[in-house]
């Protein structure tokens, strides 16, 4: 291999590692579990690039810088999925010393895999892969086998101490996921290899990666909100990428873990000149049936939601009764048809519903302009609507009102036992009508009828209607008509006691002349008889005049010329 390859892996290995401690010691500690969760992808595509640079396009030679690379990406996606699991879930604040205890002992161990501590030399043969470790090997192991145990135990504390049922189950599945990958990875990339001295399906260990993260992550996001971001980002992928983004990660899911194994195992694929030919193959293969896949779901699927999709923004617009023509007893054609249902049953509910906002309309019109104040009161007394003669009443402008409490204005224009009976109905939140003398602003008195009445708005929320009507003339006119009846009476009373008074005064006057007749012409008592004469007449007068007066007279109405009344 050229001498600056060795520069380049290496490199890339220190910048990995120093990304972790930048992660880490950052002061921005609720944003690390992403961070660190990006970063162990990042190093997981490193490991299988480098895996694949080392199986696949390495004919001969030495392999060894290749080998170190694997090593180190494995330790150092190890140590990112220990540290990423003591933040998780709770995005918990950890010690420097615990931070430290983990990253001293990996960070040595990271240079001893460079400084050839653990691992002699690696070659590449047409027919086998040779691996040539140190004595020192067991312990980078052991340091493995005490980071993931580490982590089991971390995350077995934090599910004993988690109340939250979504949190331990987002544990459980990481605890999972962890053990799968990392066991199945170390087995096949460095214990089997260790132990037989060569690599024996090896390809394995990145599939075990790749697989794990895949299903972790799925399961994660679908089920326990694990990812909240990704799943954000991923739900607003159309369809046709999400298909497309599902191939790129299956196809390569499909030749690692099925396709490389049978390829060994079956087939009797060994040197890297047959393994090139059979990943190329198997890659041309998966591409065109993703391509052919992706093809048929974007035509038969894709298509039909695209077109729900218009004809769903056209409702959207106001459009209703819009249809889908597409005839299938699939789930989409099912899906076709309810919305076919919904559209036409939604273009019936717009032309009801028109109506009937056409009639509450003219029902707030006649509210707005009705001869009666009306206003509506929410939990708090405060008014939140009030029609035209409501203001007028109360010399206020729409402006005003709306902002005002129904108790500073009642408070102000009624008496202490009017005030006090509408307190104690507010309070009560029972109804009361009586009548109130209201207080103008001209110093003038008017009369209202109020009504108060307690309802509930349809979201439960207490609310008053108080109606005011004006019966200021109503009462003038009962007053008036209190006093004609009073008069009428007076009149009746009037003509009886005129016909009453009358009678006597005939037998009077009759008397009287009889008795000035039997008297002769003795003229002692003329005077006398003259004065009961005279007051008999003016007696009878005045009688006949209450009588006239008190008897119904039918006018007889007719055009006169005035000028030859006053001429």
């Amino acid at each position: 291999m050229p001498h600056y390859f060795n520069e380049i892996l290496f490199a890339i290995s220190i910048i990995a590692a120093f990304g972790l401690v930048y992660i880490v010691y950052s002061r921005a500690a609720s944003s690390v579990p992403a961070k660190l969760y990006i970063m162990t992808l990042l190093l997981i595509i490193g490991y299988i690039i480098s895996h694949g640079i080392h199986f696949l396009f390495i004919k001969s030679g030495d392999v060894t810088i290749l080998d170190k690379s694997c090593h180190s990406f494995l330790l150092l996606i190890l140590l990112s999925i220990t540290l990423f699991a003591l933040y998780f879930p709770t995005e918990s604040k950890v010690n420097n010393w615990v931070k430290s205890v983990i990253f001293i002992p990996s960070l040595i161990m990271f240079w001893g895999i460079w400084d050839n501590w653990f691992l002699l030399e690696s070659h590449s043969h047409n027919a086998s892969f040779e691996a040539h470790y140190t004595a020192y090997y067991p312990v980078f192991i052991m340091w493995y086998a005490i980071l993931l145990l580490f982590n089991t135990v971390v995350l077995f504390g934090k599910y004993i101490k988690l109340k939250d049922e979504s949190h331990k189950k987002q544990i459980v599945i990481f605890i999972f996921g962890m053990i799968f990958t990392n066991i199945i990875a170390a087995t096949f990339g460095m214990i089997l290899p260790w132990l037989l001295g060569f690599y024996y399906l090896v390809e394995i260990s990145p599939a075990s990666f790749i697989a794990g993260v895949i299903l972790f992550t799925t399961i994660g996001i679908s089920r326990y909100d694990m990812f909240p971001v990704v799943a954000e980002k991923l739900e607003a992928f159309s369809i046709t990428k999400k298909v497309i983004f599902t191939a790129l990660i299956v196809v390569p899911i499909i030749i690692i873990l099925v396709q490389i194994p049978l390829g060994r195992v079956l087939l009797g694929v060994e040197n890297a000149t047959m393994w090139q030919k059979y990943f190329l193959l198997s890659l041309f293969g998966g591409i065109l049936v993703s391509t052919i896949m992706t093809f048929v779901i974007v035509k038969f699927i894709a298509d039909p939601i695209n077109k729900l999709k218009l004809k769903a923004r056209e409702i959207g617009k106001g459009n209703f009764g819009q249809i889908v023509n597409y005839q299938s007893n699939d789930e989409i054609g099912q899906l076709a048809e309810a919305f076919n249902k919904m559209s036409r049953k939604l273009k019936e509910d717009v032309v009801e519903l028109n109506k009937k906002q056409g009639h509450i309309t003219m029902l707030m019109k006649a509210i707005e302009y009705a001869n009666a104040g009306i206003c509506i009161l929410n939990g708090d007394k405060k008014i939140i609507e009030a029609n035209q003669q409501y203001a007028k009443f109360h010399s206020l402008n729409d402006d005003i009102i709306k902002s005002k409490k129904a108790l500073e204005i009642y408070r102000q224009i009624l008496n202490e036992d009017d005030y006090n009976q509408i307190v104690d109905a507010f309070e009560k939140r029972t109804g009361i009508e009586r009548e109130v003398k209201v207080k103008c602003r001209d110093g003038s008195t008017r009369i209202l009828l109020m009504s108060l009445t307690y309802f509930n708005l349809v979201d439960s929320t207490p609310a008053f209607i108080i109606v005011e009507v004006d019966i200021t003339e109503l009462k003038n006119l009962e007053r008036q008509l209190f006093e004609s009846e009073k008069l009428a009476e007076l009149g009746k009373m009037s003509a009886v006691m005129a016909h009453e008074i009358k009678t006597p005064l005939t037998s009077i006057k009759m008397n009287a002349d009889i008795l000035k007749s039997s008297l002769g012409g003795d003229g002692r008592f003329d005077n006398s008889f003259k004065i009961i004469d005279r007051e008999v007449n003016r007696l009878n007068k005045l009688a006949k005049e209450v009588l006239q007066y008190s008897r119904q007279i039918d006018l007889n109405i007719e055009q006169v010329n005035i000028k030859e009344i006053i001429n």
